[in-house]
């Protein structure tokens, strides 16, 4: 799981970067990043991995929900 979070994360580094080069912006690569919020991305999705059965619910909680929606 790690190596896949690992090579979606470049991916979608790779398509920021031909996104800043289109974008003929006149900052730096780095300045462009902090600036569309990538590294608060990052920082959360770190969180996600850490923590990744932080919000799952219980068979009874799932369907209790089930319950209510359908009345």
């Amino acid at each position: 799981m790690d190596i896949l979070f690992v090579a979606r994360r470049q991916s979608n580094e790779d398509r920021l970067f031909l996104r800043w080069c289109t974008s003929l912006a006149e900052m730096s690569f780095e300045e462009y990043k902090e600036k569309v919020g990538w590294y608060n991305l990052i920082r959360k999705e770190q969180t996600k991995q850490v923590n990744p059965h932080e919000n799952e619910q219980t068979e009874e909680e799932i369907l209790a929900g089930v319950k209510n929606i359908l009345g």
